[in-house]
């Protein structure tokens, strides 16, 4: 009996939680931790009247990013309207993908195929200015390096969000979130 009871001991001293689904490396063939301006190319650009025009999809051209400042974004996708990417170091960290609320029963359905059936689920009533309550459905696929999430209405009920979003960058919120807070707190 004390044999059993020091195996049981062991084995939940030394228990790792299993990964709670198969993790992706990439996404769309741009490796995460890895640095998007060398593994893909730069869109091309024209100016047209003064703009900064980005060609709509080439098929020859394929997924390319256009540095906006404190994020890249990746043009040419075929499931998103528009994949903001942000670094970390130099490394791909973060990923907000933006497309229409009516295209999320399909995108679901990609993402279940892709990544399995989510860790978990959650139902959400949200309330427009008008009092209208809406079911907003959000899956959540929690891994150790790369998490993601599918929200069926984001910024506005029109409007559906993917995130993919790594242990680094949760590591770099902390700790911007932390140096802010101290920064702030000094000036009270």
């Amino acid at each position: 009996m004390t044999n059993l009871f020091l195996l049981v001991l062991l084995f939940l001293f030394f228990a790792v939680p299993a990964d709670a689904f198969n993790e992706p490396d990439n996404f769309m063939g741009i490796k995460f931790f890895s640095d998007l301006t060398k593994t893909m190319k730069q869109c091309r650009e024209k100016v047209i009247g003064g703009q900064k025009m980005y060609k709509m999809y080439d098929s020859a051209q394929g997924v390319c990013w256009v540095d906006d400042g404190s994020y890249y974004t990746i043009h040419h996708t075929d499931l998103f309207y528009i994949v903001r990417a942000y670094m970390v170091d130099r490394k791909l960290a973060y990923l907000d993908c933006d497309f229409h609320w009516e295209l999320y029963p399909r995108t679901a359905a990609v993402f279940r195929e892709r990544y399995g059936a989510p860790t978990r689920t959650q139902n959400q009533i949200l309330t427009n200015g008008l009092g209208a309550k809406i079911q907003n459905e959000v899956l959540f696929w929690d891994g150790r390096q790369v998490s993601i999430s599918l929200r069926q209405h984001s910024t506005s009920l029109d409007r559906s969000q993917g995130i993919y979003e790594t242990q680094l960058w949760r590591d770099h919120s902390a700790r911007t979130t932390d140096d802010w807070v101290k920064k702030k707190a000094k000036g009270l």
